[in-house]
């Protein structure tokens, strides 16, 4: 049968995690019909040896020979996905997998449904770069919203795959919800729970990642520009 959804992991060196984040998610949607999807952003650690080693049944382990970013990792999942809705999170155990009941029951309330997360554990600097980001995104694409980049998105897949997404980076969120927006679609926003990170390394606020993804907005909005001079 058809999967009721597909979750999409992207995993850069996640060999900590990767494993116990789809067990916990496994244990909270049981009952639904999921169609598990990974996707390997090159990887210089063990998160390949260990989705290799993992029996679980639906699992889709997508590998990127080379890392390629975390936009690219996101496009390489929601193309592959069957379910009629998509649903992605990170793969740093930051997010309680009970808390995707949330978007799921409000499904049927709104073309998408948005993640929040209600306090937000990272540190000052990636709050900071978050909020100045948010800005940014909410004055030059008019896509306002109150935690752009929270991985705990809940999309229509049919919807999605419309779509010619370009970005690799960082700029994906605010590409995939400029594009929803353009289409006329609406979304509601539900609180999630966030806790701090626990294994591996956050890569969010490195500066090559914020440049890069500044970098795809304007190649973005040229685009957009391009169209609209059509």
């Amino acid at each position: 049968m058809k999967p009721e959804v597909s979750i999409v992991f992207p995993a850069y060196n996640e060999a900590d995690n990767i494993e116990a984040v789809l067990h916990d998610f496994q244990v909270a949607l049981e009952g639904l019909r999921v169609e598990w999807i990974v996707v390997n952003d090159g990887s210089c650690d063990q998160t390949q040896q260990v989705l290799d080693s993992l029996d679980i049944p639906n699992l889709q382990v997508v590998h990127h020979k080379v890392n390629q970013g975390y936009g690219a990792a996101l496009c390489s999942g929601f193309a592959v996905a069957k379910g009629e809705w998509t649903f992605f999170t990170d793969s740093d155990r930051q997010f309680n997998p009970t808390d995707f009941w949330h978007l799921w029951k409000r499904r049927t309330d709104a073309d998408l449904v948005l993640g929040v997360r209600a306090e937000r554990n990272d540190p000052p600097i990636r709050k900071l770069n978050a909020w100045l980001w948010g800005q940014y995104i909410k004055r030059v694409f008019s896509v306002d919203v109150s935690d752009l980049n929270c991985a705990f998105k809940l999309l229509p897949t049919a919807q999605l795959q419309s779509f010619s997404l370009q970005s690799r980076g960082a700029f994906i969120n605010a590409e995939l919800l400029s594009l929803f927006h353009e289409a006329s679609c609406g979304w509601i926003e539900i609180p999630v729970n966030h806790s701090p990170r626990q294994q591996g390394q956050q890569t969010g606020a490195n500066p090559k990642v914020i440049l890069k993804a500044f970098g795809e907005s304007l190649r973005f909005l040229r685009r957009k520009n391009r169209h609209l001079s059509v």
